[in-house]
């Protein structure tokens, strides 16, 4: 009698087990079409809301959102676009409404980029920053640099970090504009 016993509780181990890899297999075949389908319309947003798409990406990261147990509401996509709207100028970033709070549904909204400093004042010194120099010849702060220490760009002598004289830099863009042309 031992021995059926034996036999049956093996047998009903087995199916146990063969129910409970079924089970598993059955539940990652659901994640997987619930994965392929949050693809798909995560594709559809990409092609409809570009830029926006991209702020909400760029804002992952930074949104807080806190746990509460119970509520199956997510902070998704489709609501960032409804609080947020489409982006209502080219060169514009979600920021938050009022800084001391978090980024956080409710406290998102659209800024205008402004312009860098460099950019936005004119300089009076005849002596140029790496940043100055380079806004003013449109081109990286590490091109500068790099011709700077092949000695193509001449900087003052004695500063740290270099200063650079207009006169300098516009006779190293001409000279640049003659080799290209020949």
């Amino acid at each position: 009698m031992g021995r059926v016993k034996e036999l049956l509780f093996d047998e009903l181990d087995q199916e146990a087990i063969l129910d409970r890899a079924n089970a598993l297999a059955e539940f990652r075949r659901a994640k997987a079409e619930e994965a392929e389908a949050r693809l798909v319309q995560e594709r559809e947003w990409v092609g409809r809301h570009p830029a926006e798409w991209g702020e909400w990406l760029r804002l992952q990261p930074l949104l807080f959102l806190p746990i509460t147990f119970g509520d199956t509401e997510r902070f998704d996509f489709p609501q960032f676009l409804l609080e947020v709207g489409p982006r209502p100028f080219s060169n514009g970033t979600v920021q938050q409404k009022d800084v001391t709070l978090p980024y956080r549904p409710g406290n998102l909204v659209w800024v205008k980029e402004r312009r860098s400093k460099v950019e936005a004042r004119p300089v009076e010194s005849p002596y140029l920053t790496v940043a100055e120099a380079a806004a003013y010849c449109r081109r990286s702060p590490k091109t500068v640099l790099n011709h700077h220490s092949l000695c193509d760009i001449r900087s003052m002598p004695g500063t740290r970090p270099p200063l650079f004289r207009r006169e300098d830099l516009d006779q190293w863009l001409s000279a640049r504009r003659k080799s290209r042309r020949a």
